[in-house]
């Protein structure tokens, strides 16, 4: 691991063009400033025993379904159970040097799959305390609390909490609030595909908020949930920041200007956001950053972020994690892994065959230069574009919390 960690910076440091002095301002400054990942995942393990049983699963013609959720579950039970695969767990967060990130507990799917997957989490939680914290308000991260060593997690929601088979929206507003009491404080309103709230970032009509998509941005306001955009359209955003009451996030995006992914923001989108008083967190995804898609486009995504927002505006959710490599002397489920159609329920809510131009596998070096590990080159690449350590300080973290208060501060609590 240790050689798979310098190797990726050595990537990365070769796409900023870093001097010596600015190598280590920006080291100094990631370990003492507050960090966090707008979105990221924890990192991900898959024990021996776990490989081959999955591996068994496959050869005995184990579905995609099946597979997935098998997998789901044994990557985060391993770190819980096996040794090797804690240290790896621990070492890659400690790379990070990050003080918090903003994990997606709820899922893109449905409610069924939503539950399953917040259950793996309170299992993590429960079982990972030194390595992994719950928080659930700026003042956790802000009075040093979530400081000890932990990471701190704030969690998020990939989509809301039903696609349909409710009889009416009220049904689905009491289930956000059962989300929030899960610890939930962050909500995408969509995920890729239209859903009752409004239409993704993959619809070609982009109609924007429905009417139970305002009732749902209002209620999430009076909660204290913050309004997510990262795969809702661009009409759908620019409605939820003209409909929200509270700043909104969009907390792993692009910029369409640079590169025209419809995961993307376009500049009125971006506006939007910012208008709110809220905050667009660029990604470490190198087919939704364009040219070579290296630390050098991301930070080219910051740049253009801030000279349309302002630096108050802009942060980094990388959408990746560390992965454990697997091991070669067990039996691989990935060799026998069945081909997933369009047709298929695990592709189908994706939509990715609509731009599957946009959408390209990445090579060796973008995965290196863009490691979730090499957090740290991320502040080191800010120093070397000359911003200030009061502004490097807002984009690698303060905006988070500044955000997260307002939001905190604004809500009527539940009723």
């Amino acid at each position: 691991m240790q050689s798979y960690i310098e190797v990726a910076r050595e990537t990365a440091l070769k796409h900023i063009s870093a001097t010596t002095e600015q190598i280590e301002k920006g080291m100094e400054l990631h370990n003492r400033l507050f960090t966090c990942d707008l979105f990221g995942f924890l990192p991900g393990t898959l024990s021996r025993k776990a490989q081959g049983r999955l591996g068994a699963m496959a050869e005995n013609g184990a579905s995609t379904e099946e597979l997935g959720l098998a997998g789901e579950w044994l990557r985060g039970n391993s770190h819980i159970c096996d040794d090797e695969c804690r240290a790896h767990f621990d070492s890659a967060i400690r790379a990070t040097g990050l003080k918090a990130t903003v994990l997606a507990c709820g899922s893109e799917k449905n409610l069924h799959h939503s539950l399953n997957r917040i259950a793996y989490y309170i299992h993590a939680f429960d079982n990972l305390q030194g390595s992994i914290k719950k928080a659930t308000q700026a003042a956790e991260a802000e009075t040093g609390t979530c400081r000890d060593g932990q990471l701190a997690v704030f969690c998020s929601a990939n989509c809301p909490p039903a696609h349909g088979g409710f009889v009416d929206g009220v049904e689905m507003l009491r289930w956000i609030d059962i989300y929030y009491r899960f610890g939930i404080r962050i909500m995408h309103l969509t995920y890729n595909r239209r859903n009752w709230l409004g239409d993704g970032c993959m619809e070609p009509a982009d109609a924007g908020l429905s009417l139970h998509g305002r009732e749902v941005v209002k209620h999430m306001n009076r909660i204290g949930m913050v309004v997510d955009t990262p795969h809702s359209g661009q009409q759908t955003t620019i409605d939820a920041a003209n409909h929200s009451k509270a700043p909104i996030m969009a907390t792993h995006t692009a910029c369409q200007s640079i590169h025209p992914h419809p995961r993307g923001k376009n500049n009125d989108a971006l506006k939007a956001i910012a208008d709110t008083g809220g905050l667009v967190g660029i990604c470490a995804i190198p087919y939704f950053l364009g040219e070579r898609g290296t630390l050098k486009d991301l930070l080219n995504h910051i740049d253009y972020a801030v000279d349309l927002m302002g630096v108050d505006h802009v942060g980094i959710g990388t959408d990746t994690t560390y992965p454990m490599p697997h091991y070669t002397d067990v039996p691989s489920p990935w060799e026998k892994y069945p081909k997933v159609s369009p047709y298929n329920g695990d592709a189908w809510y994706g939509a990715w065959e609509s731009v599957q131009h946009l959408h390209t596998t990445p090579d060796e070096e973008q995965q290196q230069s863009l490691a979730w590990t090499n957090w740290p080159c991320f502040t080191v690449g800010l120093v070397a574009r000359g911003y200030s350590e009061g502004d490097i300080a807002k984009i690698i973290g303060g905006n988070f919390l500044r955000v997260l208060r307002a939001v905190e501060e604004s809500a009527e609590g539940l009723i």
